[in-house]
């Protein structure tokens, strides 16, 4: 096979060791005198919970394997301010650098630039094609909406009337999450369905409004697929004051602390917890190994636990497994 202009790149930069692309270095100077590389994680939402848990990850990896981070990114879910803070990071000719692409095809072309200049480009939670990355550390969509479906099967006796909420339709780990989910109902549970499918655009505001809306337009919703984190108190807040609690099995996504409280309370059934911390951690240990010569995988699972009020203060333990 034909090896990439980007891993041959790669290869150069572990032998020369002070890569230079445009006059600018790919490793920071140290006060000992040792070259450290230099990372910056582009973070899609600044702020996010999740992504806050992400950021941890990279800081102890950093910390541990000896690379000097810089995390940017926007507030909010924006292609154009995604674009901007990517073409930020290889203006400054780092070493490597680590995104989510929730939307590849905004960022195409700054994938390509980064190639061009021999920067490689580390992708978690979202993908993009295998030859566009060194590695993509994350969930495994298609088998997080296999394992969606199966649980609200379970707890709704495999008969629901189901809403889904994500973003945008254009997010790509939630667009296959969503068409694996319909694909297993599909063929395993003829009495479920997808009544309706919703964007709410990240803002808790209209997805409550989303929610008030949907309940009236389609009273038979008994379950609720939260595949955004903004969903899930949107979902239980309406479903609450609706009087409809314990009545809609609501999944939601990711370990939000305000998640875990609607849990508790027995507002919202259940959250399938993707592991942004090992995203990251593991993330930057790949980015150490690749930087120096060691082999890496092209994708590791970084897995989901599913959390109930049965285990809702102990879960933890499983996720540092």
């Amino acid at each position: 096979m034909r090896k990439s202009t980007l891993e041959l790149f790669c290869r150069a930069a572990v032998l020369t060791l002070a890569v230079v692309a445009c006059g600018r270095p790919l490793f920071a100077q140290s006060g000992s005198g040792a070259k450290t590389p230099y990372v910056i994680f582009v973070n899609p939402l600044v702020g996010n919970p999740v992504f806050t848990a992400e950021e941890n990850g990279f800081k102890k990896a950093a910390a541990e394997f000896n690379f000097k981070l810089k995390i940017i990114g926007p507030s909010t879910i924006d292609d154009t301010q995604m674009v901007q803070a990517v073409e930020s990071a290889i203006a400054e000719r780092p070493a490597a650098i680590a995104t989510v692409p929730y939307n590849f095809s905004a960022l195409e072309n700054t994938y390509k630039k980064a190639a061009a200049l021999g920067i490689p480009i580390f992708n978690s939670s979202s993908d993009s094609p295998e030859a566009t990355r060194v590695v993509y550390v994350g969930t495994d969509n298609t088998q997080y909406g296999i394992m969606a479906a199966d649980y609200l099967a379970k707890k709704t006796g495999a008969k629901a009337a189901i809403a889904i909420m994500l973003v945008r339709l254009d997010i790509s780990n939630q667009l296959q999450q969503k068409k694996a989910f319909e694909a297993r109902i599909a063929e395993k549970y003829p009495g479920m369905k997808v009544v309706i499918t919703e964007q709410d655009g990240g803002d808790p505001m209209a997805a409550v409004q989303k929610f008030q809306d949907i309940y009236k337009a389609h009273p038979e919703v008994n379950a609720i697929l939260c595949l955004d984190s903004v969903c899930c108190d949107a979902a239980a807040l309406v479903t609450n004051e609706m009087k409809l609690a314990g009545k809609t099995a609501i999944l939601a996504i990711d370990d939000n602390a305000s998640t875990l409280d609607y849990i508790r309370k027995g507002i919202t059934w259940a959250t399938m917890a993707q592991n942004f911390y090992k995203m990251g951690y593991v993330s930057g240990k790949y980015i150490v190994d690749k930087l120096n010569g060691r082999p890496v995988p092209s994708y590791s699972d970084s897995g989901t636990v599913l959390i109930t009020k049965g285990n809702v203060d102990t879960y933890k333990d499983a996720m540092l497994k």
